[in-house]
């Protein structure tokens, strides 16, 4: 787990984390709720943290490299999707 040096585990308040990961307050609530998200725990009766590693954890879990890829070619005699031109 991260620490400040000082052995003491850095935990932070949902406003912080959703700014950490610039998402809304209420996404990282519903998060939660669906089972989805970083990793949270729960500290006496209701106060919610996040700690610094689950948030690195759950970014590094979500990040995606899109490599270029070649446009697709239109096979011939293939049908057109979607609706039908007008």
């Amino acid at each position: 787990m991260n620490d400040t040096g000082n052995g003491a585990i850095q935990l932070l308040r949902p406003s912080e984390a959703a700014r950490a990961l610039g998402v809304n307050e209420q996404t990282l609530a519903n998060w939660r709720y669906a089972g989805r998200g970083p990793k949270w725990c729960k500290l006496g009766s209701a106060a919610v943290r996040y700690s610094t590693d689950s948030l690195r954890e759950y970014v590094d879990a979500n990040t995606q490299i899109k490599t270029p890829g070649k446009k697709r070619e239109k096979k011939p005699g293939a049908v057109p999707r979607g609706r039908p031109a007008k």
